[in-house]
């Protein structure tokens, strides 16, 4: 179970994101974060933090494109988005979840573009803004992706997650009767080890 709960934001972590993660310095939530994929160590020993992104069914459309392409540079820009079943619309309507726009304090209400190398902020409507250090193009087709971060443990013999939406996020409970959680990133392979305990019946193990 703690495994099936970590093996899709693990195979996705890193999915459309920057080079650096310093784009997302102006993110409270995760600012602090050095990689997308993080093993705490030290007091926070057996932790892991992952940033890791969504695909939608929502891509750029062409239509409103020059050379198949559209640039950014810094400021805001607009952005067209259609799915396979509609017509262009604008990003809010299309994107019903996206919460607590043009704000930093929140992991929702940010987009990411595989050929961007770049992360945003959904300002309104179809506005977009890149990241501080943000510029560059975004190709045709190109699909929209969700940013999510999350931060996974285990504390009083269970595996606890925290989906990191703002800095005040909490970690709840998911798995019962874990002991302990290892992780090692070499190579780019990251292993789990997860140690579990069976259950118990009149106070004998």
């Amino acid at each position: 179970m703690v495994l099936a709960i970590l093996e899709g934001p693990i195979l996705h972590a890193g999915l459309a994101m920057p080079s650096s993660m310093d784009q997302f310095s102006g993110l409270t939530p995760i600012s602090s974060w050095t990689s997308p994929v993080e093993i705490r160590t030290g007091v926070n020993s057996g932790e892991i933090r992952l940033v890791y992104s969504i695909p939608t069914e929502f891509y750029v459309n062409t239509e409103f494109y020059v050379n198949n392409e559209i640039s950014f540079d810094y400021g805001d820009f607009n952005i067209p988005l259609m799915t396979p079943l509609t017509s262009p619309d604008s990003a809010i309507d299309l994107i019903n979840d996206l919460e607590l726009l043009n704000s930093a304090a929140s992991t929702k209400g940010w987009v990411l573009f595989p050929t961007a190398n770049s992360c945003f902020r959904v300002k309104g409507n179809d506005t977009l803004n890149p990241s501080s250090s943000g510029s560059g193009i975004i190709t045709h087709y190109d699909r929209l992706h969700y940013l999510r971060a999350l931060e996974g443990k285990v504390e009083g013999g269970e595996f606890q997650i925290k989906d990191v939406v703002t800095s005040s996020s909490t970690f709840q409970p998911r798995v019962d009767g874990i002991e302990k959680i290892f992780f090692d990133n070499t190579e780019g392979v990251l292993s789990v080890y997860v140690l579990a305990r069976g259950n118990k019946q009149g106070g004998r193990p």
